[in-house]
Parts: C-alpha cells; structure tokens; sequence
C-alpha cells in the first residue's frame, strides 16, 4: 500500500515528466514543420508560432519554476549534483530568452514581415537541441537523483510550494489561442 506521501511524491514528479512528454510532442511538431522549411515547401507558421506562444507561457510560467523549487531543494541535499542543476537553472534562462525571440520572429513571418531563411532554421534547429538536451538531463539524472535523495519532509514542502494550474493545451479545457495546435496532436 502506497503512503499518502510517497504518493505526492510520484505526483510531483511525474506531472513533470508528463509535462515533458507534452513538450516533446510540440517540439516535434516543430521539427516536422522545419523539415518541411528545409525540403522548401511551406511551413505551418501559424502552428508554429503558436506553439513557440505555448512553450513561452506554460513551461516557462509553471513548469521550470516547479522544478526550478525542485532543483533548489536538491542542491540543499545533494552536493554532487551542483553542475548539472546550475547548468539547468542557466538553460532555463536561455530557453526562454531563445522562446521569446523565436516566438518574435515568427510573428514578423505570419505578419508577411521578410525573414532569412537561415536566421530561422538556425535558430530553431539551436532551440529544438537544447530543449531536447535539457529534458534528457533531467530524466536521465535530476529525477532519478530526487526520487533517491529527498525524504518525507521535502516532498510535503515541495508539495506546498509547487504552482498549480490547468494547462491550456493538454489540461481538461483546451484555451482558444491552441487549439489548432490541439487539432494537430494525436489523439
């Protein structure tokens, strides 16, 4: 029988890796529409663009900061993995600094502004790998380290302090700005 606590445990963290499943998901989205860029056909800007306005709002808005809580309460415990969360704190930084920018200059394209192809692609392909890279190191070590180091106590404070709230796109009400991404997800 599984404790109330070891279940807000598993709670926490598999909302997070949830949250990374959905990710990827959208980043592979992305991948397709910049594989069609580079074959020279028509991407779906609009898609894009709204997926870029996603990965800046819910993930850079609830997700990080959650685990954000989650890594701070890790260095408090675990000295060995010090490199590898501040190198995610600094990812998480430059992820959004990257969204904004990316989410910007698919806004200039939607609104038929001229953008270089190559100032595109390259940008993306940037975002995509670090996003990628990033998740990774998180289930690989961050995760695993948690599950391993962080005790009763921590998990009832992390519970306490971990932002709650519905997303807008995978979340039981769908917001109308996503819902041509939602149209696209498998079901």
């Amino acid at each position: 029988m599984t404790t109330p606590i070891a279940s807000q445990q598993i709670g926490l963290l598999a909302q997070l890796r949830q949250d990374h499943l959905n990710i990827a998901m959208l980043l592979e989205m992305i991948e397709q529409e910049l594989a069609a860029f580079d074959a020279g056909d028509n991407p779906d800007y609009e898609v894009m663009f709204d997926v870029m306005h996603y990965l800046n709002n819910y993930p850079d808005d609830i997700h990080h900061p959650n685990e954000d809580l989650l890594f701070q309460r890790l260095l408090d415990r675990e000295s060995a993995l010090r490199t590898t969360i501040e190198k995610l704190f600094a990812e998480h930084e430059r992820l959004a600094k990257q969204g904004y920018e990316l989410q910007l200059l698919l806004e200039q394209i939607v609104g038929d502004a001229f953008v270089e192809r190559a100032v595109l692609h390259d940008k993306l392909f940037a975002y995509l790998n670090m996003f990628k890279n990033h998740i990774g190191t998180e289930e690989r070590e961050v995760f695993p380290g948690a599950e391993r180091v962080l005790g009763t106590r921590d998990w009832l404070a992390l519970n306490a302090e971990f932002a709650e709230r519905a997303d807008p796109l995978f979340g039981d009400i769908i917001g109308h700005e996503y819902q041509a991404i939602a149209d696209r997800l498998p079901q």
